[in-house]
């Protein structure tokens, strides 16, 4: 792993899915976490997926609008035009949607479908945790944000009023909050 290769723990920040990579690798490596930054990420408990958690939040419009390739190896948007922008990013502007919509690329289903193997007791001595909710997001619920966090024993929290996002719609008041988390 390249993070063995630091002498220094390292800081990790996860979005959406990579909220999941940040988890298993804090419970593989506890001892070379500093911090663990999740904006609007996933946290599956031990033994559940993302694909697990994404169909618990039966507000979210991800569910509905998801399609598995035939063989069933990759998870597209239908009709990603329309709602991609509508799911990830509605509060962006029209330039931001465009640009989103260019770089689209369905997703491998393995990621998604793998279960999160680890002890909570080694997830827990990694280092300290922050969640950034997203308040307005559409793909995962602001109030499932915040039963994930807690679930986990995050209590250092920050809100930004965006879509799933924020780096594309407030990456300004994002890196703000990035940073306010690095000087502590």
């Amino acid at each position: 792993k390249a993070i063995n290769s630091y002498s220094e723990p390292v800081i990790l920040i996860g979005h959406s899915l990579g909220g999941a990579v940040i988890t298993q690798t804090a419970a593989e490596v506890p001892q070379k976490i500093k911090k663990l930054i999740y904006v609007a990420g996933f946290i599956p408990q031990n033994g559940k997926s993302v694909l697990d958690y994404s169909q618990m939040d039966t507000a979210s419009l991800l569910p509905a609008s998801l399609k598995l390739s035939d063989d069933q190896t990759l998870a597209g948007i239908v009709n990603p035009e329309v709602n991609l922008p509508k799911i990830f990013a509605q509060d962006a502007t029209d330039v931001q949607k465009q640009f989103l919509v260019s770089k689209y690329k369905a997703e491998p289903t393995i990621p998604l479908g793998t279960p999160l193997n680890y002890k909570t007791e080694d997830y827990n001595a990694g280092g300290k945790k922050y969640y950034i909710f997203t308040t307005a997001d559409n793909t995962i619920t602001y109030s499932f944000q915040q039963k994930m966090a807690k679930e986990a024993g995050i209590t250092n929290t920050y809100t930004i009023n965006s879509g799933h996002s924020p780096f594309i719609s407030k990456s300004d008041e994002l890196t703000k909050l990035i940073k306010d988390i690095l000087s502590k």
